[in-house]
């Protein structure tokens, strides 16, 4: 959604100034749910090295991003056209991770208990 803000967005400094920094709290927002999601799911041992395989292709993908968006936006015309085929890459994604359903648990892999208050 937030990328599909920047696509519409007239190009007032102000008003894309708004949207990059929503753009900004919702990266950062994936920052800290990559740093729980590594000991939620497969618990606190071995954290430093599940952590770096596990974000290896988000860093990758983020070091080639600028070089690849600059030739996209070429390709497609400009900006605001990549960033509408951003959005609509984004939200066919979404789609099909919600039609692909839960990953199936392995036998006798149970959800962490929640303590009772």
């Amino acid at each position: 959604m937030c990328i599909f803000i920047l696509a519409v967005l007239p190009g007032q400094p102000v008003l894309l100034t708004g949207a990059s920094i929503l753009v900004g709290s919702a990266r950062g927002l994936f920052t800290l749910l990559e740093a729980t999601v590594v000991s939620d799911h497969w618990g606190p041992e071995g954290y430093a090295s599940l952590n770096g395989v596990f974000s290896a292709p988000l860093t990758a993908a983020m070091a080639i991003a600028p070089s690849i968006g600059a030739a996209l936006a070429t390709f497609a015309g400009g900006y605001p056209a990549l960033f509408l085929i951003l959005a609509a890459t984004g939200a066919a994604s979404a789609v099909l991770a919600l039609a692909s359903g839960p990953a199936p648990r392995p036998a006798g892999d149970r959800p962490p208990a929640v303590p009772a208050d």
